[in-house]
């Protein structure tokens, strides 16, 4: 029997190796980051010297959330000089886990040396001094003084202010907050009343809540109505109150479009809160704006219909659906969840915006008007009322529900007036009907002067003036919203329309021809009998 040679089997392994690397490279391009991240941990531990293996293994581990693999490969990383800048914040957390206050100060000055992070230095200085039993309030002057950590201080000041038993203090900086009623603020909210119903206390749970102006405020006020007792609440410690600050970060970074970053202090917020609802769906936020969609459907099916956030995370769920298109799982996933809590009027636009993608445009109004009913009913915010007339007017203008959309229309305007959005709606609607022109122009205008860089209001504004018989104006408005939307199909045609009324025909035709580049159907249809014959009455855009 031939054995083989020990040149054989260390080429063998090395072709292995190269096959593992390519297979993970493409799984990378793939949606299989999961496998990605598996193969790379493997091949570090054949090539512990590779720092290209090891940076390729540190990004796949946060992107999966191995955050163990991710501490171990920055590690590692660390040691031949290669150090991102967020990288001492996954080291402070590792040492806060294990309590090694030495090493936490050490990541503090690397984060300090890096500067990307370093204005989160003295809020986290604070906690490392909150939990030494050492003055905290110098490190909370410090963020104070600092314009980027001043936006995060306040919160953080009341969270250390709970977990060293500061209570009045806290809830006096707290009140102001409440007042507000921010949706940024939701969490904080619910995370100072579970401290305190972890303490037993209620009755201040309660006062902090808004049971109208979320969902899950609205459950957790009638889960405490039902037992005051609520199980599974915790206090405000060093794990939480860090993770509550990497949360609203990941958030703010999310939607700033900071993807990477988004998604390393949500998994952060999650390796040191781990089962918390309200960690898991910033987490699933952060895939989303990753386009991970995948992962992010995986952590919000973790959230159990029971939970405060489950509403929250349907939403989003659904949301996720009907941004790929997807519109009948989104109805039905919809439908499901509001067979469970059949006054949810949020639910209930979620289910009208499937329809709508579906084109369903009768039934979508139906909805919608039970939507109206039910936040009203709940004492919803102007702005929320408002922002569901318009949808209910949409609706109703599609389904040939008219004046009554008109009408759902000028109700949204009259709950919160002069907001430009509303105002280009309710005078549009009006110039498609070809009713009402003088007074769908003055609307327009009012919302150009409320925002004369949306390249939607321009365009309006344009068309108004066509449709009013300026053509001077009409060219000279309809021309700008181009330079804001040159792929805008609607804008091409109408600017197509006033080059001709101009006696541009050249132009017209011009502006025509990429206008039926970029729709499709009936619209296509006119555009091309436009360029076949030119403009006529019966061609006009509508």
């Amino acid at each position: 029997m031939v054995l083989p040679s020990p040149g054989f089997a260390r080429k063998a392994s090395e072709s292995l190796l190269l096959t593992q690397f390519v297979e993970a490279r493409l799984g990378e391009n793939r949606d299989a980051t999961g496998r990605s991240a598996l193969l790379y941990a493997n091949i570090l531990k054949s090539l512990p010297t590779s720092s290209m293996v090891a940076a390729k293994s540190y990004r796949t581990a946060i992107q999966t959330g191995d955050m163990r693999q991710a501490i171990a490969t920055a590690r590692i990383l660390e040691s031949r000089g290669i150090v991102d800048p967020e990288m001492p914040l996954l080291m402070f957390n590792d040492a806060v886990m294990r309590r090694d206050w030495k090493a936490a100060e050490v990541a503090l000055g690397q984060l300090e040396i890096l500067r990307n992070f370093a204005f989160m230095e003295p809020l986290l200085k604070a906690w490392l001094d909150s939990v030494r039993g050492e003055n905290f309030a110098d490190d909370l002057d410090r963020a104070g003084a600092e314009s980027t950590t001043r936006f995060y201080a306040s919160d953080q000041a009341i969270l250390l202010l709970l977990a060293n038993g500061n209570t009045d203090t806290a809830l006096r900086l707290l009140k102001p907050i409440i007042a507000e009623k921010e949706q940024s603020t939701i969490v904080l909210r619910m995370a100072v009343a579970d401290h305190f119903l972890a303490m037993g206390k209620s009755d201040i749970a309660l006062s902090l809540l808004d049971a109208a102006g979320s969902s899950a405020e609205a459950r957790l006020t009638a889960r405490i109505g039902q037992n005051p007792r609520v199980k599974g609440s915790s206090k405000i410690g060093l794990p939480r109150g860090l993770a509550l600050l990497y949360n609203r970060l990941g958030t703010d970074l999310g939607n700033q479009r900071a993807a990477y970053l988004a998604l390393f202090f949500a998994q952060n917020a999650q390796m040191l809160a781990p089962g918390s609802d309200d960690m898991t769906l910033g987490l699933a936020r952060a895939y989303f704006a990753n386009d991970d969609t995948r992962a992010a459907q995986t952590r919000l099916q973790n959230i159990a219909p029971s939970s405060p956030w489950s509403l929250i995370a349907n939403n989003l769920l659904i949301g996720s659906l009907l941004s790929k298109d997807r519109a009948e799982e989104a109805e039905a996933l919809a439908r499901q969840a509001l067979a469970v809590t059949p006054n949810q009027a949020d639910l209930m636009v979620l289910v009208a915006r499937a329809l709508d993608l579906q084109k369903r445009d009768q039934e979508a109004a139906e909805i919608l008007a039970k939507a109206v009913t039910a936040a009203e009913a709940q004492n919803a915010s102007p702005t929320t009322l408002a922002s569901y007339y318009v949808m209910l007017g949409s609706s109703q203008e599609k389904a040939g529900i008219w004046p009554e959309g008109l009408e759902s229309l000028k109700k949204a305007d009259s709950l919160v007036p002069n907001n430009a959005t509303i105002l280009n709606y309710l005078g549009y609607a009006q110039l498609e009907r070809r009713e009402n022109l003088t007074e769908a122009v003055k609307l327009i205008q009012k919302a150009y002067e409320l925002n004369p860089s949306s390249a939607a209001i321009t365009d309006s504004l344009g068309w108004a003036f066509f449709l009013t018989g300026d053509k001077v104006q009409a060219v000279e408005y309809l021309e700008k919203a181009l330079q804001g939307e040159p792929a805008d199909p609607t804008i091409n045609e109408h600017l197509g329309d006033a080059y001709w009324q101009a006696g541009r025909r050249v132009e017209a035709r011009y502006a025509w021809r990429t206008a039926a580049m970029l729709t499709e159907g009936e619209n296509k249809s006119r555009l091309s009998a436009k360029l076949d014959s030119g403009l006529t009455e019966a061609l006009i855009a509508p």
